[in-house]
């Protein structure tokens, strides 16, 4: 249901709400009145039929043992009151031993003789009540006066009753009237809230429209301002912000050029190609979470051999992309330590130290030696090199101590050499992939990462890289980005 058609509703189930328990409110007092009314009008009525009676017997000097009273006479004194609701006249003439006689009349036609019990329970009543009829399926007010007391018993009893239907009978019109009343005005009063919720609801859908229109990506579009209320101000702020919308969604095109333009630079710096010597194989992967990255890998040809580097600079985006620009270029700088991994650390902290701000790297700088079969590594606070041999089941993990560099000047680091056999693979690789976590928390940790190589060791190095980093975005829940940049670099033994 659309918003106007809510409102309208709403605004009609309010006002009927309030409307109906007046109304109610109106009936039942009016209804009230007339019963007291009628009441006041019936007792009054009674004691004066009484009277009446008695004039009329003392008039014609009738003995009360003996009398009867032509109904013509009440019939022209109570007439008047037919339209009042008076169904039934009771005169009744009590003797000294209670033998009854006199007259009853109902509608003004039928007479005949009340039995001795009927009257006694009429003697018994009060002189108001409201019970059933005796002639009609129907409520009556009942109002009797016992007068003409003879040794302090009644003579005479007289007795009304009307009719409660007829004299709330008049009421019907007031009820009907105003149930009429009612129905038109909840007509107006739909016709008046659909009118209102239209005009409340019409700038509610301009701005609806607005809103689909953005989210087409029609980010100009402007919605037409009229007048100077709520909805005006409203829809200048969604100009404004409209406005404002599409000033940033150019910036950050902008900026997503220039970040292509940093990544295309940064994988410019990786090896083209690597290197293919005899007796050995490369093979590496390096997935950025962003368009640039932290991470860096590089392989250096020397007289002996080649000069490997993984590292990780702290942080990610640009401001680490640079960093590992820098870390490249003083590594390609000094060809001369390439092949002594601790002086190359050595020299890489001193040139960087003062230049990363709060930044810091961690790197393994290592020499293998083609014609030893050995590699020969410095750690710089990176995580510990992994060696296992394709043909069994074991691997063991080698580091050297080192902390990381760009923060401390003048530190010293240590070397570790690994001996390389046939069949044996060398695993250099960052901590986005021990570090990666899954939906439900749990990292990948260095134990998982060890039984995936242990699992895979018989595919080649190229397609350990590519499972692996596919592994890792299953772990991670299939999204779009891993949490941090992996790299991993593996050296196979041929």
């Amino acid at each position: 249901m659309r918003i106007k058609r809510k409102l309208a509703l709403s605004m009609s189930l309010v006002i009927f709400i309030a409307i109906v328990p007046v109304s109610i409110y109106i009936i039942k007092s009016q209804e009230n009145a007339r019963l007291i009314n009628a009441r006041e009008t019936g007792l009054e009525q009674t004691d004066f039929l009484g009277r009446s009676v008695l004039n009329l017997l003392l008039m014609s000097g009738a003995n009360l043992s003996a009398t009867k009273v032509d109904a013509r006479d009440l019939e022209k004194i109570f007439s008047p009151l037919k339209k009042s609701g008076l169904i039934s006249i009771h005169v009744i003439f009590i003797s000294e031993n209670h033998h009854d006689f006199g007259f009853s009349l109902f509608n003004f036609t039928n007479s005949g003789k009340v039995n001795k019990n009927q009257l006694r329970t009429w003697l018994a009543e009060e002189d108001y009540t409201e019970q059933k009829c005796l002639e009609v399926e129907e409520t009556c007010l009942v109002f009797q006066k016992k007068s003409g007391f003879k040794n302090a018993a009644p003579v005479l009893l007289t007795r009304l009753e009307f009719s409660k239907s007829q004299i709330l009978e008049p009421l019907l019109k007031l009820r009907y009237s105003l149930i009429g009343t009612i129905a038109l005005a909840l007509v107006l009063i739909l016709i008046l809230a659909v009118l209102l919720s239209i005009m409340i609801t019409r700038p509610v859908s301009r701005l609806e429209e607005a809103t689909q229109q953005i989210a087409l990506g029609n980010l100009e579009y402007q919605i037409e301002i009229k007048g100077n209320d709520e909805f005006s101000h409203l829809a200048k702020s969604f100009n404004a912000m409209s406005n404002s919308l599409t000033l940033h969604i150019r910036e950050l095109a902008e900026k997503y050029e220039e970040l292509n333009a940093a990544r295309i630079i940064q994988q410019s710096l990786l090896p083209e190609r690597l290197p293919r010597p005899a007796s050995f194989t490369f093979a590496a992967n390096f997935t950025p979470m962003a368009e640039v990255g932290g991470d860096i890998f590089d392989i250096t040809k020397t007289d002996n051999g080649y000069g490997v580097l993984v590292a990780d600079v702290s942080g990610h985006g640009v401001p680490a992309a640079l960093i590992t620009t820098m870390t490249k270029v003083i590594v390609a700088g000094r060809k001369d330590l390439a092949e002594h991994p601790s002086q190359m650390v050595a020299w890489l902290n001193h040139s960087l130290c003062g230049q990363t701000g709060n930044r810091f790297v961690t790197l393994i700088y290592g020499f293998l030696n083609l014609q030893q079969s050995s590699f020969t590594f410095a750690n710089a606070g990176h995580p510990e090199i992994y060696k296992l041999n394709r043909n069994n089941s074991n691997i063991d993990g080698f580091n050297a101590k080192g902390s990381m560099v760009g923060l401390f000047p003048d530190l010293k680091f240590a070397e570790n050499s690994i001996s390389l056999e046939k069949g044996d693979r060398l695993v250099l690789y960052t901590d986005g992939i021990t570090e990666c976590h899954s939906p439900e928390g749990v990292m990948y940790e260095s134990d998982r990462f060890k039984d995936f190589l242990l699992q895979h060791a018989d595919l080649s190095a190229d397609a350990v890289c590519i499972k692996l980093i596919d592994s890792l975005m299953v772990y991670h829940g299939n999204l779009p980005n891993l949490e941090d940049d992996a790299t991993i670099l593996i050296i196979d033994k041929d």
